[in-house]
Order: structure tokens, then sequence, then C-alpha cells
């Protein structure tokens, strides 16, 4: 409270000292406003701006909030255009205002003697003004600014009127922005509550937390299930791990207790035997709950089925099995050629069946040049089939040719390929199936000459 050096209104409560008392009842009606006004800050703001126009006959009025280094315009009445949305806080009376907590009162905001920025000052064509701090415990969070074009438009007894409004709009703001930050905080509770049942129903993440010093353990109705446990059944750390795989026990308590010890998340999969005789798999996330002394509290985490997953994968893993016991162990030769990419052309495998066929180790196969086997005439044909399996225009293809062994001699073979795809559809290596034809040919031309020149036949 500011108490001014005019004339004071006669028999007016010391609240009022320094007044003029041809405002006084202006003041009361503008304080009344405030008093009843909706507790909601953007109202009250405006409010403020247009009562103390009126009441100090300024030219404009702005409330402005301190955000870093600068002022923030906030809200005002008859600002004008060539008003910047902020100024620094340095050099100015809303910087002086924020930074002491105190009114400031300015006759001249041309003189270089004033505590604001003549340059600002004249380029808005204000020539005077008082900024009073709208103080919350202390701290200014707002400040309220009389400005007028006319030099000494302002004196002290303006400065108790400012002071006065702004005094009663202090602690009725303070309260309203309390009241819309709990409102803001509740709101964004909800949302986050709402999100992460969504998130769960989605994901079907089931949660649970144990505490250290209790040895409590807390799981939703989704963990019960996942794990098989009854609603109404009591649920212990030994219950839970009981209804898991017996060698799945041990890593969960080793990564809880690397939690604790080293704090830091950890993540695993266990399985859940169930009546059926079928197992259901669960991936598990966990990490160390501080407590508000930073010291380690307790172990939370969430856990996942992700059964189709495991079993889809253990699917895959026996048919890569499958095909790599096929592939090694097949009477025929087999390759496997990259379709695309820097490899396009060449050999990505080679079982033993084409090593013994043409002399060629795997390693070398790989190293080799896309058709360097093939006799330079076979060469074009194909790689251009290479090329059009790879634009999927070709999908399978036999050929028989000759291609180059090891010690240079060729060898005459039949080769069947065929397109394997990408989990997309696309085109990514070729399957291929080379027989050692030398024999069969042997045996052939065997059987021609048996056929013309036989004893029998002379």
């Amino acid at each position: 409270m500011v108490e001014g050096t005019g004339d004071g209104a006669e028999g007016a409560p010391p609240a009022f000292s320094g007044v003029p008392a041809d405002r006084l009842h202006a003041v009361v009606a503008a304080l009344r406003e405030v008093a009843t006004a909706p507790a909601e800050p953007d109202a009250l703001f405006d409010l403020a701006a247009r009562a103390v126009r009126d009441l100090l006959r300024a030219d404009t009025v702005v409330v402005a909030v301190p955000e870093g280094d600068r002022s923030v315009l906030r809200t005002g009445v008859a600002i004008p255009e060539n008003m910047p949305p902020s100024i620094p806080l340095a050099g100015t009376t809303a910087g002086a205002a924020f930074l002491t907590g105190r009114p400031v009162l300015v006759e001249d905001a041309y003189s270089a003697d004033a505590p604001t920025t003549p340059q600002l000052n004249r380029r808005m064509g204000f020539r005077s003004s008082v900024v009073v701090p709208l103080l919350d415990a202390g701290r200014a969070f707002a400040c309220v600014s009389a400005l007028s074009r006319r030099r000494g438009a302002f004196d002290e007894r303006d400065l108790a009127v400012l002071a006065l409004v702004t005094d009663v709009l202090s602690s009725r703001l303070a309260h309203a922005v309390a009241l819309s930050e709990r409102s803001k905080a509740s709101s964004a509770l909800r949302t986050t509550t709402q999100r992460l049942r969504a998130a769960q129903e989605l994901s079907g993440l089931g949660l649970w937390s144990w505490r250290q010093a209790t040895g409590e353990l807390t799981v939703d109705a989704r963990m019960r299930a996942l794990l098989g446990l009854a609603p109404e059944e009591e649920v212990t750390v030994n219950r839970v791990l009981g209804a898991m795989d017996p060698a799945d026990t041990a890593l969960v308590r080793s990564i809880g207790a690397r939690c604790l010890s080293e704090r830091v998340p950890g993540q695993g999969i266990v399985r859940v035997p169930l009546a059926d005789g079928s197992t259901r798999w669960l991936a598990f996330w966990a990490d160390v709950d501080l407590a508000p002394d930073g010291t380690p509290g307790g172990v939370w985490g969430v856990m996942q089925n992700v059964t189709e997953r495991e079993e889809a994968a253990a699917a895959l893993r026996t048919s890569e099995e499958h095909f790599r016991i096929s592939f090694d162990r097949a009477p025929v030769g087999m390759l496997l050629v990259r379709l695309g990419g820097d490899r396009h052309g060449r050999i990505l495998r080679a079982n033993p069946a084409w090593s013994a066929m043409l002399g060629f180790s795997e390693e070398e196969s790989q190293a080799m040049e896309p058709g360097a086997v093939l006799p330079p005439a076979e060469r074009p044909g194909a790689l251009d089939a290479v090329r059009r399996m790879q634009q999927g225009l070709l999908t399978r293809g036999t050929a028989e040719l000759r291609v180059r062994h090891r010690d240079g001699h060729e060898v005459d073979v039949r080769i069947e390929a065929a397109v394997a795809p990408d989990a997309q559809g696309r085109p990514s290596y070729v399957v291929c199936f080379v027989q050692d034809l030398t024999q069969q040919r042997r045996t052939q031309q065997e059987l021609e000459r048996l056929a013309l020149y036989d004893t029998l036949t002379g």
C-alpha cells in the first residue's frame, strides 16, 4: 500500500489515505466490482485494465506478466498498433516494478533520468506513466501500467488510487490463478488417467508395484488375469512367483534386485503354465520407485501377454531350422541368390552338395561376381532372368547349361530357380536347385551306344 502526498478524503478509512475525495466514490465502486468478480484470471485482468483507465483517465492501460527477461503483454485497453507484444525488463518501468516489487511513477518518460527507455516511449508516444506490481507472497506476478501522452499526467494521488485497486486485485488474482492452476492440473490428471486406461486396454498391459519397506505387492485386475489369479485371491510375492514356471523365477528376482541396487530398469519374459496344459508367455518391464528423499522405495512395472508373438517366433525358428537342415543336407546343389541391394545377383549361401559338385567352398562362392561360374555366352541370359525376377516379371525358371568347375572343366547341370518374397511380398532372393547331369548324360550316351553297337545287332 502506497500512501500519497496529496489531499486525503476527510473521514475516509486509513486504507483510502491519499485518495482524492472526488474520486473516492469511483474507487469504492471499482474495488467492489473487483472483489465480487468471478475468480477467473483473464476476466479480472480485463476488469482491472478498464477500471484503472477510468479512474486515472489514462490514454492506455496494459497488464503484463514476466517471462524470462521480458515483460509480456497479457491484456489492456486502448493499446496502440505500434505497441510491441513484449518489452525487455532491463531499463524499463515494468522491469523496475517486477524487480523491486514497488510502484514506479514517471513524470517525463522522454527524460534520460527517468527509470525507463526514452527511445521506446518516444516511438509509442507515451510521455508519462505509473506502474504498480501485483504481489503474491511478496513476489510480483504481474504489473498494471497506466500510460499517458501528456507530460506529468500522473501524481502521487494517482499512485495511491492505483496501489489501492491493485492491492485488492492482487489478492483476487492470486486466488483465481491458484484455482485455475488446480483446475488445469485436475483436468490434466483426468486426461492422463483416461489415456493410461485407453493405452492399457489397447496394449493389454497389467500394472504392478512392490513396496520394499512393507513387502506389499499390488496388482491390477488385468495383471491378475494374466497370471491366472482369482479376483478375490490374496496376492503376495510368493503367490505371483508360484504362478510362473520355476525356471523363470530366478530371472524375476535378479531383475528386481538389480533395479533396487543399481536404479536401472530391467525387462524379461516369463512363462505361466495354464490348467489346460498350454503356456502363456508374459513380457515384463520393471523400474525402481524412488521415495521423496531419493532412496529406493520399491519396484514397479508392467506386464503384457506376448504368447502369440513368442509362439510365432518359435514357429519361425523351427521353420528356419528345418530349412537349414534341408538346405545343408540336400543331395542336390542349393543356392540363395540375392535380389536387389548391393549384393544383387550374388550368392548368399551355398550348400555342401554345390561345393562338392563344383569344388568351390561357400566362402569362395559368396565372393564371386554374378554369373562367374557360367560360360561367357550364357551370362547375359542368366543375368537378364535375375533382373526380371527382381522386378517381379518372372517368378520361376528352368535351364540346362554348363558351369565351370574350380579346376577348369565344365559340368552339365540343370538349374531350377524360384523367387522367395520378403514379409511385404517383394522379391528378396532366389532359391536355386542345381542338379549335376554329368552321370545322367553318360548313362544316356552309353544306352545310345549300346542301342547302336550292341554285339547282337553288330
